[in-house]
């Protein structure tokens, strides 16, 4: 399947999801948003989210399968 990746100048979609960082951690965070995994349904619908402050601090693999697996 494939994987879509967004560039958002604008900040219209990082507003949208609320993931936009008011507190980075360093001036080269400043504008990026918190990493955050959506995975969405086929209707366009958030199944999954998960927003992490500390890009360190990866969500477990087995949640976005285990999340894939009931979407079908």
């Amino acid at each position: 399947a494939p994987f879509v990746f967004l560039v958002d100048d604008d900040h219209r979609v990082i507003d949208q999801f609320g993931i936009f960082n008011n507190h980075p951690d360093s001036a080269i965070e400043k504008g990026v948003p918190h990493r955050t995994t959506d995975v969405l349904d086929r209707n366009g619908l958030i199944t999954l989210k998960d927003s992490r402050k500390d890009f360190r601090i990866w969500l477990d693999s087995s949640m976005i399968r285990d999340t894939l697996a009931q979407n079908h």
